[in-house]
């Protein structure tokens, strides 16, 4: 699996996904989601930086930490998010990446 790019997720913005914590590595019942906010793209110091916010169905907010999220395209990508507000519809959760573009 190869990491995901600002582009991948520019790409799904406002499209449904399923998100599934996992813990030791071991999927855990998906939920509902859709791929809320895709937040500016910043190149800085040979870096790319951008967040995500998802909104996920759910009123038990699972813990901060790996999820894999599953796309109707079939891409699933594991990435490290945390619970940030409650909505009236469930949960909303931020990734935030930092990667080299070395």
């Amino acid at each position: 699996m190869t990491a995901p790019i600002y582009e991948d997720f520019a790409a799904r913005l406002a499209q449904p996904c399923r998100f599934a914590q996992l813990i030791h590595d071991v999927e855990q019942p998906s939920r509902a989601a859709v791929l809320h906010r895709v937040g500016e793209r910043r190149e800085r110091s040979g870096y790319e930086q951008f967040s995500l916010i998802f909104h996920v169905e759910a009123h038990d907010a699972p813990q901060q930490g790996m999820h894999a999220v599953t796309f109707a395209d079939g891409m699933r990508w594991e990435i490290f998010v945390v619970p940030i507000a409650r909505l009236a519809a469930g949960i909303a959760y931020e990734a935030c990446y930092n990667r080299s573009l070395a």
